[in-house]
């Protein structure tokens, strides 16, 4: 008896779990990421077992890149601003541009730099997510390469 109550409450947490990230792509679900922390702590293992377990936790691969977005927002701004850098081709890349339109992306990224990172663009990757693809949508040549995955 005793086996089965620890089933069950095993079963219905990891349900729990899963339903606060079933939706992260959803329009109306834009801040399943606002527990997790965003400093560095004191305990670097927490850190990357909290990370670990968002990623391996998230059930496609929108929610890794809206993770992605959350986590490494600082970085992704400072390459939009340079028009280029790792972190910008990784957007790139979950844009759906293939790897020899990275510099267009940036270029274009780059002269729309405030437009796209201003308001609640820190706190809502999918914002963010859509302000990209607004920005693929206005370039004929990211328009025609880049499939928006």
């Amino acid at each position: 008896m005793r086996n089965l109550i620890q089933r069950m409450l095993t079963f219905l947490l990891v349900f729990a779990v899963w339903l606060t990230v079933a939706h992260a792509c959803h329009e109306e679900k834009t801040d399943w990421l606002s527990g997790h922390k965003d400093k560095f702590s004191k305990n670097a293992i927490t850190i990357a077992t909290e990370d670990t377990l968002a990623i391996t936790s998230t059930s496609t691969s929108c929610n890794a890149y809206t993770f992605f977005l959350h986590k490494k927002y600082d970085q992704v701004v400072e390459n939009a601003a340079q028009g280029t850098g790792e972190y910008l081709n990784v957007v790139a890349a979950n844009q759906g541009c293939p790897a020899q339109f990275h510099q267009e992306f940036g270029l274009a990224i780059k002269a729309r730099y405030g437009t796209i990172f201003q308001g609640s663009s820190r706190h809502e990757p999918q914002v963010l997510i859509r302000r990209f693809q607004q920005i693929i949508e206005s370039n004929p040549q990211l328009k025609q390469a880049c499939t928006g995955v």
